[in-house]
């Protein structure tokens, strides 16, 4: 087991949000794509480039609301956070930073202004920052070169138990194809009530952070139906196509055992299972830490520096049933992911595909963004404006190619503006086709993603739109071959 030492620990507050709501990611293929990847198949075997510009039109969540994402107490409050950081040494040169973010419920400040050990941690989402010890080949001096080597986010079911809720990564979908196909060949799919494994109420789950990003997600998915049309030209089954897709290190997830943090913390408490996990206390992780004090830093709690912003009054509230809402949803998730993804903890940017916005002139493809602040991961990061034209591209790339049809008088004109923070909320502005009037501020709390992550959905929905899957497959990728 790699050694671990806690190195800081941060506690801060959020703001008062609206209540948010699920929606889940989704699949929704046109004909015309369906008809590119059979003949792009019948020629020889699908693109890389096409699958990604088919997964960017295709990769979607639902339109409709699915209930209000339940938590422990009420949105309308100033939500305590938690930034925990370890040095973790793999070996005698490589070192990673494990980065470890909670919302905290229960207990609050003691009167000596420390905080209760009995308040509660939430663990939301982790990411390891590698470092290795190389030799400068400019200077030949030692220096530390470090990159984001993994982000993940935890699911968690309803810590009320109202909604029985699973995950629908791409790996659970597929699973739930061959649990769904399995009761088939028995002649009892109306007994079928979803995997195990993907059940939240029995268990809580890692999902790379790159499942938030509707182009990755769908993309996964899509990779199920290529394989599909490879595999039958030796014979292959279906069953056999998709259980091999599984072996896909794309589709793979990590488990809860492997993350550095809930090992140390299953072997220091004696607890080895997360059924009905809900959190350690702060008590709890002092036990396995017991640095916690010593690294503990409460200088966010100060209300005269860190003053709080009722997003209440100053945003939408969410659940209805339109593309402006969802479209907000889904930048914020988006951007979540490729803020750790570039290395950055904040960015503020605006970006539209209106050519008559910026004379005509851009260098993607008719989509223009404009920058303002910015934070990198490091402290001192001479490299940060590249993260952050690494962002500018990622977001291009990923956002826009369903709006952009290659002609912009048949564009559908989006314009954004996204303050977005690591530690913190997600605001987005959106409004279509110039109609400004119907620009609409809608505000994603980023530390309450365990719990409204776009790969949970509600245990009806989530088989239901496995089973839809596979029926899509059978429909288009194996009897029109």
């Amino acid at each position: 087991m790699a050694d671990i030492l806690m190195t800081s620990v941060r506690i801060g507050m959020g703001n008062p949000v609206h209540q948010h709501v699920h929606r889940h990611n989704i699949l929704s293929l046109e004909s015309q794509n369906i008809d590119q990847m059979l003949m792009a198949t019948a020629q020889g075997g699908i693109m890389e480039s096409m699958l990604n510009n088919i997964a960017g039109q295709s990769g979607g969540l639902t339109v409709n609301p699915r209930g209000v994402v339940n938590l422990e107490d009420t949105y309308n409050q100033r939500r305590g956070l938690a930034l925990f950081r370890f040095s973790v040494m793999m070996d005698a040169l490589r070192e990673e930073e494990l980065v470890i973010l909670c919302y905290l419920t229960g207990g609050g400040l003691t009167e000596d202004g420390g905080i209760d050990p009995a308040t509660t941690c939430v663990p939301i989402r982790s990411y390891t920052i590698a470092k290795e010890s190389i030799t400068n080949l400019r200077d030949g001096m030692p220096m530390v070169k470090s990159a984001v080597a993994s982000s993940d986010q935890f699911l968690m079911g309803d810590p009320t138990q109202v909604q029985k809720l699973r995950a629908v990564r791409p790996e659970d979908m597929a699973n739930e194809v061959l649990g769904y196909m399995s009761t088939e060949a028995e002649n009892d799919q109306s007994n079928y009530h979803g995997n195990v494994g993907a059940a939240l109420t029995k268990h809580t789950l890692v999902s790379k952070t790159q499942n938030l990003d509707t182009t990755f997600h769908a993309k996964q998915l899509l990779k199920i139906a290529g394989n599909i049309l490879h595999d039958q030209d030796y014979n292959m089954s279906l069953q056999e196509s998709v259980a091999g897709s599984l072996f896909s290190n794309s589709m793979k997830e990590s488990l809860l055992s492997q993350n550095p943090f809930f090992k140390a913390m299953a072997l220091g408490t004696g607890t080895f299972t997360w059924n009905g996990f809900q959190g350690y206390t702060l008590g709890e992780i002092m036990e396995v830490f017991p640095n916690l004090p010593d690294v503990l830093d409460l200088s966010m709690l100060d209300e005269s520096r860190f003053p709080m912003v009722d997003e209440v009054m100053l945003s939408t509230e969410y659940g209805r049933t339109n593309m402006v809402e969802t479209t907000a949803q889904e930048i914020a998730m988006l951007a979540t992911d490729i803020l750790i993804r570039t290395g950055l903890t904040h960015i503020v940017f605006s970006a539209s595909n209106d050519v008559h916005e910026f004379g005509g002139l851009s260098d993607n493809g008719g989509v223009e963004m404009v920058v303002g602040q910015w934070m990198s991961i490091s402290d001192q990061d001479g490299g940060s404006i590249n993260r952050m034209e690494r962002f500018k591209q990622l977001f291009k790339d990923k956002f826009y190619t369903k709006f952009n049809n290659g002609y912009a008088h048949l564009n559908t004109i989006v314009n954004v503006a996204v303050t977005c923070s690591l530690f913190g909320e997600t605001s987005v502005e959106v409004y279509f086709n110039g109609e400004t009037e119907t620009q609409q501020r809608y505000v994603n709390a980023t530390y309450y993603l365990a719990r409204t992550s776009t790969n949970i959905a509600s245990n009806e929905n989530g088989v239901t739109e496995s089973v839809n899957f596979l029926n899509n497959l059978r429909e288009y990728f194996v009897e029109q071959k």
